[in-house]
């Protein structure tokens, strides 16, 4: 990097470095938390998609293990009935 010749030049380049650093903070933002403007989704909603589609797989195995069991209990309990009348 050269010297700058003045505070004038100095001062410009420290503005030039600002504002390429609010760009790539502002695309992190928007990658983030999306683009309203062209409603674009972010990172953050992709997440939150995901863990209502957890949340909702994990109630559904609750419900498919609970009817396991109960189908279970039940048909143990016909067939000891069925065996005791059989016998």
């Amino acid at each position: 990097m050269e010297k700058p010749n003045n505070i004038n030049e100095t001062l410009a380049d420290i503005y030039a470095s600002i504002n390429q650093m609010s760009d790539k903070i502002t695309r992190i933002f928007t990658t983030l938390a999306g683009d309203n403007e062209l409603l674009g989704r972010g990172i953050i909603h992709r997440i939150d998609d995901i863990e209502k589609n957890v949340d909702e797989l994990r109630q559904f195995k609750t419900k498919v293990t609970a009817i396991a069991i109960s189908s279970a209990t039940i048909g143990s309990v016909i067939g000891s009935i069925l065996t005791s009348i059989i016998k």
